[in-house]
């Protein structure tokens, strides 16, 4: 079985379902720049790696 190459980017449904967040909450950090994307044409694509920094740097439970 192959591994799954890490992806570079995700859409902001997918990035909000990778994190278990609502996408209306996902749209809410984007706005706060609290996380890296681009825009490819009208789609928004969150970072991969900025996305993990941004779970790492929360706080802990």
């Amino acid at each position: 079985m192959k591994n799954q190459p890490t992806p570079i980017a995700l859409s902001v449904p997918e990035a909000a379902a990778a994190c278990s967040l609502s996408e209306r909450q996902m749209w809410r950090v984007i706005k706060a720049k609290n996380l890296p994307t681009r825009k490819m044409g009208r789609r928004t694509l969150v970072l991969y790696d900025g996305l993990k920094n941004y779970i790492e740097g929360l706080p802990q439970s």
